[in-house]
């Protein structure tokens, strides 16, 4: 059975994070494959595939037709150089102390 994205997700607050995301990517001179091999990187590192980030995951990403994991999103962070915070914030979440 394939999954579909719902079309309620598209007026959500996490309309957006793709785009600002792809934008933050290439703003670092980053393809989508040099993201999955820096992801594999972290994800060996950590003994977890859950934080690799294959390009046709993060192209449904970058098109909003997904959300991150935890993983991937502690992977991004890491490759972008943005805090988990500021990631949360894209997809609409505040983190608090």
């Amino acid at each position: 059975m394939k999954h579909k994205a719902s079309k309620s997700s598209k007026g959500s607050k996490a309309s957006g994070a793709g785009p600002k995301l792809r934008e933050i990517r290439e703003g670092r001179g980053l393809t989508m494959r040099d993201v999955h091999a820096e992801s594999r990187t972290i994800a060996s590192k950590h003994g977890h595939r859950g934080f690799e980030m294959v390009p046709s995951r993060l192209h449904m990403l970058e098109n909003d037709l997904s959300t991150p994991s935890v993983y991937r999103l502690y992977s991004l962070s890491t490759i972008y150089g943005l805090s988990v915070k500021e990631l949360f914030g894209m997809y609409g979440l505040k983190l608090t102390k």
